[in-house]
């Protein structure tokens, strides 16, 4: 089982309103500062390997290769219906791979043209950068 701890810092600001983060220099509290690109594309990577996993975690994609090359070896024309739809299911799962890669991809190319606000508001877990 999962198990993750958040931690968030509430700071005050001069509206006596709570903000999450912020920067403090020693006499007041700061703008949140954006997070590095790089950061954020790990973050990207990372988001898309934990989705990946939790529908196609690695045992299965190993399964889901060696079965791949049996069928291969065996020539789609000698293939039972039972086969065919075997290797439907399998690339359906793989397309569904392919998807959440090509959101990854996109999402990360895109932190490249940002400026700071827009980076501060990105969240890679959020379900709207993500397909299904």
């Amino acid at each position: 089982m999962f198990t993750a701890k958040i931690v968030a810092t509430l700071v005050p600001d001069p509206n006596n309103e709570a903000v999450i983060g912020g920067t403090w220099d020693g006499k007041a509290f700061g703008p949140v500062p954006a997070r590095p690109v790089g950061d954020l594309a790990a973050a990207v990577k990372a988001e898309a390997g934990w989705r990946i996993a939790a529908i196609l975690p690695a045992w299965k994609q190993r399964n889901l290769l060696a079965r791949a090359v049996e069928l291969l070896d065996k020539g789609r024309p000698a293939w039972t219906q039972a086969e065919t739809d075997e290797a439907a299911g399998a690339q359906a799962l793989w397309d569904r791979v392919k998807a959440i890669r090509a959101a990854s991809d996109t999402l990360e190319v895109s932190l490249t043209g940002m400026g700071d606000d827009q980076l501060r508001a990105v969240d890679p877990t959020d379900d709207k950068h993500w397909p299904e």
